[in-house]
């Protein structure tokens, strides 16, 4: 569901022509990102000094901040997005 909802919105305003490789560019996209974003976590939690448990306390902190991230620029974008959907006020 959460997939089908981001290609959704990533080719709503594209041509029918071009939706298609809007959704596979969203997909791919995805794939990577998340299959980098956890080499980048595991190797962060394995790599730290003081041993597994604070390594992987330090991972999930930085999964947390990368969320956080992620919801901000989200939010932002939808907002900007509404912004420019709205029609503006009709002078009568």
């Amino acid at each position: 569901m959460y997939a089908h909802a981001i290609r959704s919105t990533a080719a709503q305003d594209l041509p029918a022509a071009d939706q298609g490789l809007a959704g596979a560019l969203t997909g791919m996209y995805t794939q990577i990102g998340t299959a980098l974003g956890i080499a980048f976590l595991v190797s962060l939690a394995e790599r730290h000094p003081g041993g597994t448990a604070p390594g992987i306390a330090l991972a999930m902190r930085w999964g947390a901040v990368a969320l956080a991230v992620a919801v901000v620029l989200t939010l932002a974008a939808l907002r900007d997005r509404r912004s420019v959907s709205r029609p503006g006020p009709s002078g009568a």
